[in-house]
């Protein structure tokens, strides 16, 4: 038996690197000091012997990490893996499982698996307090990725997800933006350069702010066609949100992005980029492409890659059957840009009556606070550049524009809400799924 919770993140230089994947294949292209202790694991123990270790969750679907499952599968049994919540450990800033493997071949069982919820807190007894859950060898093991999930659920719906479906990279171009050096960028943009992305890009929204670059071969990293930053386009962010989200939002003016945006560019008549746009951003595949990512699940920091984006299952439908997906698109799409005017008029004013430079969190989000909350924060940021704070008359004078402005933008921010769950629900029934199967993806 071997039991241990082995480094991992270690610095390696390039002999060391050279040398270990020499003797370990498990540690080949991923280069994390923990994947070839795995494969050590397997060498030291006796056949049918048993190994157990805390390590990162990385190896379970990593696209590096293959010769890990790979050789698992050709040499090992999972009996029981445990994918646990975040901050385990205080010091230790990555996501971690449990694993019980046995030194043996089988190519028929059934692991005891078990996926905490992110932010679960109170840590039991493991054999009376998890409820462990079946997971068959054949559904990770089938996939050409082999990638494996610690949920049956995510297995048992991917039949039905992928039934008459088409990749998304089969029907678009993609790439990621640009890499440029610290000199390439100025604060305003001079005559030669293009206009430079630097604000927020979220779920149907974008809020604009730019600067210029000096776009040219002289670039770290920068796609071969130009034309990826012109036209109709959709734009996804390398990160999700904190609710697990993909954030994809619908472009067709002309600007450059940085590489943490990626660009998508629709090449297939009978798509259209809206249809397109509504799938990517449901909560179906949020669900699909994250479980199935544990880099999209980390704590700090989730992400896709290009490659998570491309590989999207897109259903094949007529063109006319696309309309209302086109048309919520729409109404979210003009929602969120009400919104936004809303939030400008009403933060222009109050920053304007009092010279506000720079907004808190709080006041840059009022339509979340209480009255009293925004008054207490508006009078902070008064007294923070020296003038006198508002008078009781004063703060009764604000309270009726306050509340108005806050009515709009909850109303709107209703529909939106209304709106998102009605694209949720048009994509359930297009991928064909029950009940059952959303409440479980749902409450996931």
């Amino acid at each position: 038996m071997v039991i241990g919770n082995p480094p991992y993140g270690a610095k390696l230089n390039i002999e060391v690197k050279e040398n270990l994947s020499l003797i370990y294949s498990c540690f080949k292209e991923n280069y994390d000091i923990y994947s070839a202790f795995m494969q050590l694991a397997f060498q030291l123990n006796k056949p049918n012997g048993i190994w157990g270790y805390i390590i990162p969750v990385s190896w379970q679907s990593g696209e590096k990490y293959l010769n890990i499952r790979q050789y698992l599968f050709s040499n090992g049994k999972l009996e029981i893996g445990i994918k646990l919540p975040y901050d385990v450990f205080e010091d230790a800033y990555v996501d971690t499982g449990i694993y019980i493997i046995r030194n043996v071949k089988s190519n028929s069982y059934s692991s005891s698996v078990y996926e905490f919820p992110a932010k679960y807190k109170y840590y039991g007894d493991l054999v009376t307090d998890v409820n462990l859950k079946v997971l068959p060898l054949e559904f990770w093991s089938n996939l050409e990725s082999k990638k494996i999930v610690l949920n049956p659920s995510f297995y048992e719906l991917l039949p039905k997800v992928f039934n008459n479906t088409i990749t998304l990279d089969s029907i678009t171009n993609s790439i990621r933006g640009i890499l440029p050096n610290f000199e390439d960028i100025s604060e305003i943009q001079n005559p030669d350069d293009k206009k430079y992305f630097v604000g927020g890009l979220y779920r149907y929204e974008i809020v604009r702010d730019f600067k210029g670059v000096n776009y040219g071969d002289h670039l770290k990293e920068k796609p071969k066609d130009y034309s990826f930053f012109q036209g109709e386009r959709i734009l996804i962010r390398r990160l999700i949100n904190r609710q697990f989200q993909i954030m994809a939002m619908y472009l067709n003016d002309e600007f450059v992005n940085k590489k943490d945006l990626y660009n998508l560019k629709v090449i297939n008549d009978e798509f259209h980029i809206k249809f397109l746009l509504a799938l990517i951003n449901s909560k179906l595949i949020a669900y699909l492409k994250i479980k199935g990512t544990t880099t999209a699940t980390k704590d700090d920091f989730g992400q896709l890659t290009l490659n998570d984006i491309r590989q999207i299952p897109i259903k094949k439908i007529e063109k006319e059957l696309q309309v209302p997906y086109i048309e919520k698109s729409d109404t979210i799409l003009s929602l969120n840009k009400e919104l936004q005017e809303v939030n400008r008029k009403f933060t222009t004013y109050f920053s304007g009556q009092y010279r506000l430079e720079k907004l808190t969190k709080k006041l840059e989000n009022w339509h979340e606070q209480s009255f009293s909350s925004f008054i207490l924060e508006l009078n902070k940021a008064i007294k923070a550049t020296g003038k006198p704070t508002l008078s009781k008359k004063d703060e009764i004078d604000w309270m009726e524009i306050f509340e108005d402005y806050k009515l709009q933008a909850q109303t709107l921010m209703q529909e939106i809400d209304k709106t998102d769950k009605a694209i949720d629900k048009m994509v359930y029934e297009l991928y064909g799924l029950t009940e059952d199967e959303i409440n479980i993806l749902e409450n996931s």
